[in-house]
């Protein structure tokens, strides 16, 4: 009685544990790996990687550490 117990014990645990790593994702994400992305300084101000500002009628945005704005005519 003992060692069937036991038994069923050992079986349920090694199947949580084989369940688990089955369960996990297998893929990689470059954003797991929790790198800060490089701010932008433009005109004085600093913008955070993504973050996206207008220049009187231009839109901005800041990705990783360049910024990039459309160049449209204000009228």
């Amino acid at each position: 009685m003992k060692n069937s117990l036991l038994l069923i014990f050992i079986s349920i645990l090694i199947g949580l544990i084989i369940g688990y790593f089955l369960g996990r994702s297998n893929t990689f994400n470059i954003s797991d790996l929790n790198i800060d992305k490089a701010n932008c300084l433009y005109k004085g101000q600093t913008y955070k990687h993504g973050e996206g500002f207008k220049d009187e009628c231009n839109s901005c945005s800041c990705q990783n550490g360049q910024v990039a704005c459309t160049l449209m005519a204000c009228e």
